[in-house]
């Protein structure tokens, strides 16, 4: 009986483990797990801390992907939050995403971003950009 109940409950770990590491990707596709890695960025050069834009990106065929050392459909890799208007200038920074990283089916990705303080005693990111929408 003794060991019926360690198998139960061996049982029940495994479930809760499987539970959770499908929330997790639920929650990655909701857009409410943060993504944070260095990435290029063409802003406007009036872009005020604090003020907000709206960004796009298209995600990578195969050849966009392997000159970045990604994978198919990465939309991190770039993100074009110039307006046309005025002068614009390309960095490489650290941006926080809340959206997925990869997104082959869309030809176009939507993101609200946000230019942070960018001191490091309070926000290790330049931008947070979350995900508004995709274009097929």
């Amino acid at each position: 009986m003794k060991r019926i109940k360690s198998w139960v409950w061996l049982l029940a770990v495994w479930g809760i483990f499987l539970l959770a590491c499908q929330g997790i990707d639920d929650l990655d596709h909701a857009g409410w797990r943060g993504h944070q890695t260095m990435v290029e960025i063409a802003i406007p050069t009036d872009w005020l801390i604090g003020e907000s834009k709206i960004c796009e990106s298209t995600p990578l065929d195969a050849a966009g992907a392997a000159g970045f050392a990604t994978g198919i459909g990465d939309v991190f890799s770039m993100v074009d939050c110039s307006t046309g208007n005025g002068s614009s200038a390309t960095h490489r920074v650290k941006i926080l995403f809340y959206g997925r990283q990869y997104q082959p089916e869309y030809e176009i990705v939507h993101w609200e971003c946000f230019r942070n303080s960018g001191y490091p005693i309070f926000q290790d990111s330049m931008f947070t950009c979350k995900e508004t929408d995709g274009v097929k």
